[in-house]
């Protein structure tokens, strides 16, 4: 794979598992299903990245890297599992429809699952 959008996310990705705070990285949104060796047909990256120690709920950032537009969702651990709580269906979604990138410890998996355990109990 090579390529301008591929380089710029590989950048990506190795730029923020390279915060000791940044303890999962998980891939969403409509980039999950691209083919990242094609170089048209994507709006943005989104990533969910799960810090360590984060006091806000939630910090978004919209960024350009490389030319490439990226949303950018940090949570502690915590305030995830308090947004599914309370049923917000966007982060529901967003964990349900995902791709881990990066997760030395299983955090995420227990994120993804909690979601789906909530999205399953809303269908019933």
């Amino acid at each position: 794979m090579s390529g301008k959008l591929y380089k710029s996310y590989s950048k990506m990705i190795e730029k923020l598992k390279s915060r000791e705070e940044n303890k999962c990285i998980i891939l969403t949104g409509s980039a999950r299903k691209f083919d990242f060796k094609e170089e048209k047909g994507i709006n943005d990256i989104d990533l969910f990245i799960i810090k360590e120690n984060q006091k806000s709920d939630q910090i978004r950032e919209l960024i350009q890297f490389q030319g490439i537009d990226y949303d950018l969702n940090f949570f502690s651990y915590e305030s995830a599992l308090k947004y599914m709580e309370r049923g917000e269906k966007f982060i529901i979604k967003a964990f349900t429809e995902s791709d881990v990138v990066y997760d030395p410890n299983g955090m995420s998996l227990k994120l993804i699952q909690r979601a789906v355990d909530i999205k399953n109990k809303n269908k019933e």
